[in-house]
């Protein structure tokens, strides 16, 4: 399935960031949650969606610190 998240070539790091934690923020209320819990496919999307994050954030660091 195709969710709606963020396209991360056209975010910066920390829209993305801000983002992500208020996904886990509405995920991890109970009353938000559909027959009690999220769909493990839609956590599934939702932690690799922040490993590409995680990916571009170090290599965000790296040019930082290479430019230094």
């Amino acid at each position: 399935m195709n969710y709606d998240f963020p396209d991360l070539t056209k975010v910066t790091t920390i829209e993305a960031i801000c983002w992500y934690t208020k996904q886990v923020v509405v995920i991890s209320k109970v009353k938000n949650q559909s027959g009690g819990t999220y769909s493990k496919e839609y956590r599934e999307a939702l932690l690799s969606w922040k490993e590409e994050l995680n990916v571009k954030a170090l290599e965000e660091r790296k040019s930082f610190y290479n430019a230094i």
